[in-house]
């Protein structure tokens, strides 16, 4: 249970910095992220939304702000966990687990 604690803290820690150190680029990327999502059905990982963004924002310092960027959603009400967590079919993930999300309510 500690360790779990110490991990949490870590991410939490390892988020607020991208956050911190991206804020302008999560402004317009969050701007993005809502024109994506209003006609979005189904369930989808932050993977899906990382190959749409790439098209249309210059690239992040760091492609952790992704994390921060649902982070933020989360809050904000627009997404809801939809389920376990999903491997990644991306090649740069390495199978890697993600949340998996589905669309909540966008204001």
């Amino acid at each position: 249970m500690k360790n779990k604690s110490l991990a949490k803290k870590n991410r939490d820690y390892a988020i607020q910095r991208v956050e911190d150190n991206n804020a302008s680029w999560i402004d317009e990327c969050m701007k993005l992220f809502r024109r994506w999502l209003l006609p979005l059905r189904g369930r989808f990982q932050s993977e899906d939304f990382r190959v749409y963004a790439m098209a249309y924002l210059d690239k992040p310092t760091d492609l952790r702000v992704f994390g921060a960027v649902m982070r933020r959603a989360r809050k904000e009400g627009w997404i809801k966990k939809a389920g376990p967590p999903q491997s990644v079919d991306s090649e740069n993930c390495n199978m890697a687990y993600a949340s998996v999300w589905r669309k909540a309510r966008v204001k």
